[in-house]
């Protein structure tokens, strides 16, 4: 019989969540837009990915710290045959051991814009409930990790987006995100090994 997991009681952490820490440390940046990887219309044209100038006040070492953790969690659940569901950077708390940890498991749905491609039509074992979700929504949320992004939109939503990058960010963590994104990483304990083998 699958294991089954109801939930948890959390100790308070005062330092919030990932987003809203995130927003708080750049409150009059303009939100981020990612525009579909396969839209070939002229407003796409008009805005290309592009890599941005964006501040960055988060040490690169904090950050790896913080993706390995929420990589490895996901590896944790997913090696017990069960999705998180709603992974998000509102979903994730920062501690005041310096690490960070999920919040609201939820497999019975997704939040806008972390939902992977085609979450939007009924697909067999619901695609949005399934491992392959996570992934996605882990390379979204790896992203936001490395750009400091609490909060960001997608001009559509229900299909693969371009990922925009700051100056300085290592090419491998680019296209670890992107492979998860793309699906092209099927797998978080993958994403988590990568991650330890640089954590430190």
């Amino acid at each position: 019989m699958k294991p089954a997991i109801h939930g948890l009681i959390s100790d308070y952490h005062p330092a919030s969540s990932l987003s809203q820490t995130m927003d708080s440390l750049h409150p009059d940046t303009e939100k981020l837009v990612l525009i579909p990887a396969d839209d070939e219309t002229d407003d796409a044209k008009a805005h290309p990915p592009v890599v941005v100038s964006r501040p960055q006040s988060v040490p690169w070492s904090v950050k790896i710290a913080w993706a390995t953790d929420i990589a490895a969690s996901v590896a944790w659940l997913h090696s017990r045959d069960t999705p998180w569901g709603d992974l998000k950077t509102d979903n994730i708390v920062l501690c005041t051991d310096g690490h960070c940890r999920l919040i609201d498991y939820y497999p019975g749905g997704r939040t806008l814009p972390w939902c992977p491609p085609k979450a939007d039509v009924q697909r067999p074992q619901r695609w949005h409930e399934t491992a392959e979700g996570d992934v996605f929504a882990l390379g979204l949320v790896l992203w936001a990790v490395a750009m400091e992004v609490g909060d960001f939109t997608r001009e559509r939503e229900y299909v693969t987006p371009v990922l925009i990058w700051g100056e300085g960010i290592p090419l491998w963590f680019q296209r670890l995100a992107a492979s998860c994104v793309e699906q092209g990483c099927q797998s978080a304990s993958v994403c988590s090994v990568c991650l330890r083998k640089t954590d430190g």
